[in-house]
């Protein structure tokens, strides 16, 4: 009894379907450790990376944009076969593989070459698909469906440390007079250093644990494989009946032992079931490592409805991109470039941050409308920024910063929501259309003007995120539903929890209320002697 009343207190998981449950508490910490960790090797990896790519359109001028143009559209090619890859090596190799591939392109740029640099710019899609769908099944697999907008906000707020710090140290390079040469190799050093971290990542804890093992696995009090004894139990029950004479006692004795015994058949009933749905889930894998079935999973989510609507802020945020990092760097002279881009990185790191927080607390719609303002206001402060205002592009970056922290951590968090089983896929979906929109912005981005590129900035927010709202108000919420968590050891479990331990757990309440009472009905009809008998057997039997 005192071990049962333990195993209450410590375990703490939602029925996700019969014969499973959702971890919920149980590595908490150490999925906090290994999100963290993750976030503070992308963070050294993109310091060198994004200082490299926001000098590319100010130091090469065409060749910077066609370099992101290449890189972005082979990333939006490789998206269409890389979830095999990660499905195969596990999404800590493909990070340690692309970011080995994100090392070698910066390097590309300390002896410029333009073939050779081209050819790595296309390399480099492969590289960027491989670490960011790795990072977004990493990040799903160490969270839950209550803590990945928190999960999510770790990681982008350290991830987005690297426009802060990076940008300033290579601002100090650049001003301390150094050629750009020593600059590209300090950064491939500091980049070096970046993909050491992704090496010592760890394995993300199970989602979905056995009913039969729950216990086990989150009870702190409750030993491995421990299992009650049933033999015992009625040899002691039997003992009792030998030794007591009375009627009453043994058809007491007996509803236990009935009671045990539908016990066993509702374990076997689970065991039978468990097994159902690990053979079920071994065929579902089998069928998802084959090629053509990956392949046909990832292109049959651009037709489901809730990834369709999801198309156009994907678009927008490919596009805000080449924004941030190609069109407005283009217009700063190259000694306020890094700092500029500093202040982007420091609203982006606490924006990440605090909107992660509030989108677990009051929901993604609230913090995707407050994004949708930020950007609006980010975009006509930078409408009319130059050179001579140069303090117009020091506010507008910082404003663009919150405004993409807020939207970049709710998509993440969305994906994860909406595609649950499926993250591989949907992160390469997500990532083909960005990067595509991406490449294909970079195209056209150095032949219009600031201002133009602004317009077809506008256009894509105000759609995107109507398409967005109108899917959570007329077709799937957007926002997890507000759930109360219930112990398989519970004996209050709701009525309408349908799976077969809240069945049994049920089932047994009503036959201790039947067998309490009988036991009252037989006690008025019993002497006081026998009734004293009864209860202090009745007791002994509780006890055991």
């Amino acid at each position: 009894m005192q071990n049962k009343e333990k195993s209450k207190k410590t375990t703490t998981t939602t029925t996700i379907k019969p014969g499973f449950y959702e971890r919920k508490t149980c590595g908490w910490r150490y999925d906090i450790a290994n999100v963290t960790f993750m976030g503070i090797g992308f963070f050294i990896l993109f310091s060198a990376f994004n200082s490299t790519q926001n000098l590319m359109t100010t130091i090469n001028k065409d060749l910077g944009f066609i370099s992101l143009a290449v890189l972005y559209i082979c990333f939006a090619i490789a998206n269409c076969f890389i979830p095999i890859l990660v499905r195969k090596m596990e999404p800590r190799i493909a990070m340690i593989i692309g970011g080995a591939i994100y090392v070698c392109y910066i390097a590309a740029n300390i002896k410029l070459v333009k073939w050779i640099y081209l050819g790595v710019s296309a390399l480099m899609g492969l590289g960027a698909s491989l670490i960011w769908c790795g990072n977004g099944t990493y990040v799903v697999k160490c969270s839950s469906k209550d803590n990945i907008g928190l999960l999510s906000g770790i990681f982008f707020g350290l991830f987005q440390l690297n426009q802060m710090i990076g940008n300033l140290v290579a601002a100090g390079i650049i001003n301390s007079g150094a050629n750009d040469s020593t600059l590209f190799t300090i950064l491939t050093i500091m980049g070096t250093f970046g993909l050491v971290v992704l090496f010592f990542l760890r394995k993300p804890g199970p989602r979905y644990v056995p009913i039969n093992d729950e216990i086990l696995v989150d009870s702190e009090n409750v030993p491995k494989n421990t299992e009650i004894n049933n033999n015992e139990i009625n040899n002691e029950i039997n003992n009792e009946i030998n030794n007591e004479n009375d009627k009453n006692d043994k058809n007491e004795i007996n509803n236990e032992i009935e009671n045990e015994n539908d016990k066993n058949e509702i374990e076997n009933e689970i065991e039978s079931e468990n097994k159902k749905n690990q053979n079920d889930q071994k065929k579902i894998i089998s069928q998802q490592t084959s090629l053509s079935s990956r392949l046909t999973e990832t292109f049959r989510l651009f037709v489901e409805k809730k990834m369709r609507w999801l198309l156009l802020l994907m678009t927008f945020s490919g596009i805000s991109q080449t924004i941030y990092f190609g069109t407005v760097t283009s217009h700063i002279q190259k000694k306020y470039v890094s700092y500029v881009m500093s202040v982007f990185g420091f609203a982006d790191v606490v924006s990440s941050f605090l909107h992660g927080k509030l989108s677990d607390k009051f929901g993604r719609k609230i913090v995707l409308i407050f994004a949708t303002f930020y950007q609006l206001f980010g975009a006509l402060i930078i409408w009319f920024a130059s050179n001579d205002k140069i303090y117009l592009f020091f506010f507008g970056m910082g404003v663009f910063g919150v405004g993409d922290g807020a939207t970049y951590t709710q998509l993440y968090s969305l994906l994860g929501f909406l595609f649950r089983n499926q993250e591989e896929a949907a992160f390469a979906v997500f990532r083909l259309i960005q990067s595509l929109s991406t490449g294909l912005a970079f195209v056209y981005g150095d032949k219009i003007t600031l201002q133009q590129n602004l317009i077809i900035f506008f256009s894509f927010l105000g759609t995107g995120m109507l398409s967005v709202f109108y899917f959570d108000a007329k077709i799937h919420k957007i926002d997890s539903p507000k759930r109360k968590i219930y112990s398989s050891l519970d004996s209050s479990l709701p009525n309408e929890k349908t799976s077969l331990v809240g069945e049994f757990e049920n089932d047994q309440e009503n036959s201790k209320e039947n067998s309490k009472e009988n036991s009252k009905e037989n006690s008025k009809e019993n002497s006081k002697e026998d009734e004293t008998i009864n209860i202090e057997v009745s007791n002994q039997i509780d006890d055991k």
